[in-house]
């Protein structure tokens, strides 16, 4: 797959993961948005590690969280044309689960030291971030966030130029490497399938 492929996957509005699933029957609204928005989300971020490996992007702090600001921007611009009653809810749906895996993780440590030598966020982290890309993406109709618990007064304060910083640095890629961009016939991805082994014979490889 091109890497100009793959931006128009992730970033074109309309495509088929804006489509109604089949695989949500049994499920309230509510909980088919919550598992659309985060299987999104995990495709999108998914698909940032590929593309700042296959592209050799430069990336100035983690890799994780480049990854997961792509996603966040990527699910933001496909929606860019969608009313903000309907695109805020399916972001914020990402931030609640990273909030409850925390919670849920407190739970697990049961009083033990929590693991800040991760190469990954902490999920509490990961909540604040997607809230604050959110909120800086449109300020003005989520100013009633402002000073809560989910976006205290001195992160709000950075949250417009975060958002700035992440969307111009998915837009650079798009205009370095997307359609007409000029990619050479030697900027392709290539994928290879393997047969699939038995258990056995796979866990002797």
């Amino acid at each position: 797959m091109r890497p100009q492929t793959l931006l128009i996957l992730v970033l074109m509005p309309g495509l088929a993961l804006g489509a109604q699933p089949s695989g949500t029957a049994g499920l309230t609204a509510g909980e088919a948005l919550f598992l659309r928005a985060n299987v999104e989300f995990t495709l999108f971020h998914e698909l940032g590690h590929m593309v700042i490996d296959e592209l050799e992007l430069p990336v100035l702090g983690t890799e994780e969280d480049a990854a997961d600001r792509i996603a966040v921007i990527a699910m933001l611009l496909r929606r860019r044309a969608r009313p903000a009653e309907e695109i805020i809810p399916w972001l914020f749906a990402v931030a609640g689960d990273w909030y409850t895996e925390w919670e849920l993780g407190e739970g697990r440590h049961g009083g033990a030291a929590i693991p800040y030598w991760t190469r990954h966020p902490l999920e509490i982290q990961r909540f604040h971030n997607v809230v604050c890309l959110v909120f800086g993406s449109d300020p003005q109709t989520l100013e009633g966030l402002v000073d809560t618990e989910l976006l205290p007064f001195p992160r709000a304060m950075s949250c417009e130029r975060e958002y700035r910083l992440a969307r111009r640095a998915v837009q650079w890629v798009v205009a370095t490497y997307g359609p007409g961009a000029g990619a050479g016939d030697g900027a392709g991805i290539g994928v290879r399938y393997l047969p699939p082994q038995a258990p056995q014979r796979a866990l002797a490889a």
